[in-house]
C-alpha cells in the first residue's frame, strides 16, 4: 500500500489505477502489474469490501481484497492450476489452495454465471486453436498490452 501510494503521489496521479502483487512464501510482496483503469481481478473483492463506495467517490479512495481472504475461478482451477499442480507434483498445494479459497463464480444462491463461463471457455478455447496461442493469450488478446509496439 505505501509503495502503491508513492508512486501514485509521485505520478500526480488521478483516477483509476490498478496493482497485481504477488507475496511469496516468505511475505515479500513484489508488484507484478500496473494498470490504469480499474482491475482486471475485480471479482477478488467480496462484497462487503466496500469498492463500490470507492468507485463512486464516497468511501476511501484506496481499496483491497480483505485480508487473508481467498478467491478463484474454479473452473481455471479446475482447467488450468490441477494439471499444472500434478505435472509440478503440488498436488497437496493445489488441495491447500482450492479448500481455502471460495469460488467467485458461485456467490450466494446465483449459479447462472458458472453456466456461462462454459460459454466463454469454448470461445476463448475455439480462437486459441485458429491462432495456434494459448487458452490464457485468447482470454486477453483484446484487453492485453506488453510493451509491443502498437500499428
Amino acid at each position: 500500500l505505501a509503495q502503491t501510494q508513492a508512486l501514485v503521489a509521485a505520478l500526480d496521479y488521478s483516477g483509476q489505477i490498478a496493482f497485481d502483487w504477488i507475496v511469496d512464501a516468505h511475505g515479500q510482496a513484489t508488484v507484478i502489474e500496473c494498470n490504469p483503469r480499474g482491475t482486471s481481478a475485480i471479482h477478488l473483492f467480496a462484497g462487503n469490501d466496500a469498492l463500490v463506495r470507492a468507485l463512486d467517490g464516497s468511501g476511501l479512495h484506496c481499496r483491497q481484497p480483505a485480508a487473508g481472504s481467498a478467491a478463484m475461478l474454479a473452473p481455471m482451477m479446475w482447467l488450468h492450476a490441477a494439471p499444472l499442480a500434478l505435472y509440478r507434483g503440488q498436488w497437496p498445494r493445489w488441495q491447500h489452495d482450492w479448500h481455502r479459497a471460495s469460488d467467485v463464480l458461485a456467490r450466494g444462491s446465483d449459479r447462472a454465471p458458472r453456466s456461462q463461463v462454459l460459454r466463454d471457455l469454448a470461445h476463448y478455447a475455439a480462437s486459441a486453436l485458429r491462432s495456434g496461442g494459448s487458452l490464457r493469450a485468447a482470454s486477453t488478446v483484446d484487453i492485453e498490452w506488453d510493451g509491443q509496439p502498437l500499428p
